[in-house]
């Protein structure tokens, strides 16, 4: 049996443009596409926050870091500069892939003010400072959490992945680690250790849960499969193409 899942998403994009005279489809800023995982010319489902409108169509490549949502053609008249939209992409999958998999969701101006991180990893990590050395310089605070949180909740949590139990247990105290870092402000939790990611996952909190081993991953994967670039060669516009 087939299952449909969501793929992945942009959460809140802001369309940029609405051009009801270029030929159909939705131009997104590339570097958006390559964060949510949505290839050029994929279909997607958009879903208009502002107005209630739910229409299908499909991506292609605005310029990178130009933050462009523009919806076009006959779907011109279903958003219009300003509206907030989720964009959606699905896939198909049988149940084991099903069991294993994750979709990748891409938050955008929902928490525009994030500035304080808080982080579960192990001790070691915390440490390291590895974390702090570069957030830090971009202004972002790193919380941690006191002591004997971080050995009775944290570290326990992850002995207790890394023994094979039950996950009910490490995932309650991994739970309570994370509420007591929202408690003293912070704004996201950063799974700073791959245990971590087994037993808290993004919708377990009222905030953003960051996993930076599935999003080294990803970039990982897009290296691999990405094109050799040719000298000179320049990426078009949508604007560029006829």
């Amino acid at each position: 049996m087939q299952l449909t899942l969501l793929k992945c998403k942009l959460h809140r994009a802001c369309v940029t443009h609405s051009e009801l005279e270029y030929e159909g489809s939705c131009a997104i800023d590339e570097h958006l596409l390559q964060l949510a995982g949505i290839r050029e010319y994929e279909q997607i489902q958009i879903y208009n926050v502002t107005n209630g409108e739910r229409f299908t169509t499909y991506a292609i490549c605005a310029e990178s870091g130009s933050r462009v949502i523009s919806v076009n053609g006959a779907a011109a008249h279903k958003a219009a500069p300003g509206d907030r939209v989720i964009i959606c992409a699905y896939a198909a999958m049988d149940e084991a892939e099903a069991k294993a998999f994750r979709p990748s969701l891409v938050y955008l101006d929902e928490h525009p003010t994030l500035r304080c991180f808080g982080l579960l990893a192990t001790s070691g990590t915390l440490q390291s400072r590895m974390f702090e050395a570069k957030f830090e310089p971009e202004g972002l605070t790193i919380l941690t959490c006191e002591r004997s949180v971080q050995d009775s909740r944290v570290m326990e949590a992850i002995y207790a992945v890394k023994m094979g139990e039950s996950l009910d247990r490490p995932r309650r105290l991994v739970r309570e680690a994370a509420i007591h870092l929202l408690e003293r402000g912070a704004q996201a939790i950063i799974a700073g250790c791959t245990e971590i990611p087994l037993v808290l996952r993004e919708g377990d909190l009222p905030v953003p849960v960051i996993d930076p081993t599935w999003n080294l991953a990803r970039a990982a994967v897009r290296c691999a499969l990405a094109p050799v670039p040719q000298l000179g060669a320049r990426r078009s516009c949508y604007k560029d193409r006829g």
